[in-house]
């Protein structure tokens, strides 16, 4: 198969990763209002539920599949539809037992929140659909973007024309859940141009078992550091609290989407580089990614970081004062979850060192459990923000350790300076805004552009005083291009 363009792919990706929680934060000042922030606690928590059978339906074919598909690309299209074929068919088995074990969980489980949990069960049929590795694995992210921009739209204008009062639940649920059922399985009208089902041997499709539990143990665990902080928050019988949060991790989430479709995109390539012992580029692709990561990841941390008060009060409403209190501790986690996106798909998983992965993700879920159960009994919702920074801070260093001799590490970590010094000098020069101006949309809209510019400014010096060759690339191709 002819080669994708990474930037091209990147920015394809980039629209996915938006699209699947923008949209949803365009709506969010309207239900944050129509639905109040107990009925978004009770979204969360029968969510984040759902979301675990979803997760155990899947059984890590996201990244397994496709790192598996982009080496058989690589061998013709026979082998690209056999394999295909046997993943699929493993796929199905075991998400068809999940959903049967999900009906068993809403009937005999769900208890007060028996309705709402029988509503999301398309979260749960969808995942029998779900080819997306299979086009992430072919480098066709195009096909992804555009099914979702028409099904994620048409999901936010049946938000709006819906979603009416606090009585209007069971309509966003149904709404939520059917769209991304129809987002899974709508793909598959592309699927024939790019390959087919065939027959497969048994045992081939039971061969893709053990390393997909491999990679499924790895899910688990990011699942729990990622998660259990809500689950528990429900426990605690405190809807409205945990709808605080569950905004706050929103946020702070959407801002991580530039750094995840950056990974995407990267694990199938840096498969076929390291399959075919071109170690130099893929360094080449590792040392760009890192200045990248640590440049998006430290203007998100600090800028959002810096308007969170002003932002999270305009953008939802005065009932959610404590949501930016949650997304300023909340936001340290991103820089290290770019970190950690970096170190698993172009280090760990491409070299198919998956256990080295799944010890370090399982690390940070114990930390994250016994920090949440902790925590939140002493300082709450703050406790769990505080869980999730250290856990992703743990899972960062046991990621890093069985690569330390492999890869120039300092080399990378001095792209960290030049953006941690901007990211501090900004945060300061915005607080001081906020704290002159006042709540209010004014305020932050002054906020956001004197902190960009404030950022990019201080970046610009600094690139130019230790890194002046760059500079004249960068400033050259720029030239180049005008000239054309």
């Amino acid at each position: 198969m002819k080669k994708k363009n990474v930037t091209l792919n990147f920015l394809y990706q980039f629209a996915y990763q938006i699209l699947t929680i923008i949209l949803p934060l365009i709506t969010a000042p309207f239900l944050s209002r129509r639905l109040g922030a107990e009925n978004t606690g009770i979204y969360s928590y029968t969510y984040v539920v759902v979301n675990y059978f979803v997760i155990f339906a899947a059984l890590g074919i996201d990244t397994y599949g496709n790192r598996t598909i982009a080496l058989a690309k690589e061998k013709g299209q026979d082998e690209l539809n056999y394999t295909f074929s046997s993943l699929y068919y493993m796929h199905v088995l075991v998400a068809f037992t999940t959903l049967i074990l999900y009906i068993v969980y809403v009937i005999f489980f769900s208890n007060e929140y028996k309705s709402i949990a029988l509503l999301q069960i398309f979260f749960v049929i969808g995942t029998l659909f779900d080819v997306n590795w299979f086009f992430f694995g072919i480098e066709e992210f195009k096909i992804t973007v555009t099914r979702n921009l028409f099904v994620k739209f048409l999901t936010v204008l049946a938000i709006f024309l819906f979603v009416r009062s606090t009585q209007d639940l069971w309509k966003y649920t149904i709404i939520m859940s059917i769209g991304s059922f129809v987002s899974q399985s709508i793909v598959w009208a592309f699927v024939p141009k790019y390959t087919k089902l065939v027959k497969v041997r048994v045992h081939d499709i039971f061969v893709h078992f053990k390393p997909l539990l491999i990679m499924f143990v790895a899910v688990i665990a990011t699942s729990l550091y990622r998660m259990i902080d809500k689950l528990m928050l429900g426990w605690t019988g405190n809807m409205s609290v945990l709808g605080q949060y569950e905004y706050a991790d929103r946020i702070m989430r959407m801002a991580t989407t530039i750094i995840t479709a950056l990974g995407t995109v990267m694990l199938p390539r840096m498969s076929s580089l390291y399959a075919s012992g071109a170690e130099q580029k893929a360094q080449k692709y590792i040392h760009l990614s890192t200045k990248f990561v640590f440049f998006i990841s430290f203007a998100l941390a600090f800028g959002l970081g810096a308007i969170s008060k002003e932002f999270m009060i305009v953008f939802l409403g005065n009932d959610y004062e404590m949501s930016g209190q949650l997304l300023l501790i909340l936001v340290a986690s991103i820089p290290i979850m770019g970190w950690n996106n970096l170190v698993r798909t172009q280090m760990l998983i491409p070299k198919m060192k998956d256990k080295a992965y799944t010890r370090a993700v399982w690390v940070g879920a114990i930390v994250n459990v016994i920090l949440n159960g902790v925590l939140i009994f002493i300082v709450g919702a703050k406790g769990a923000a505080f869980a999730t920074v250290i856990s992703y801070a743990v899972v960062g260093i046991f990621q890093t350790y069985p690569i330390r001799k492999e890869y120039p590490l300092k080399k990378y970590f001095y792209g960290i300076l030049g953006p941690f010094i901007s990211g501090i000098a900004m945060f300061f020069v915005v607080r001081c805004i906020g704290n002159k101006m006042g709540i209010s949309l004014l305020t932050v809209f002054v906020e956001i552009c004197v902190g960009a510019g404030c950022y990019l400014l201080l970046n610009a010096l600094f690139m130019y005083y230790t890194d002046r060759a760059l500079v004249r690339s960068i400033v050259k191709k720029l030239t180049l291009h005008g000239k054309s």
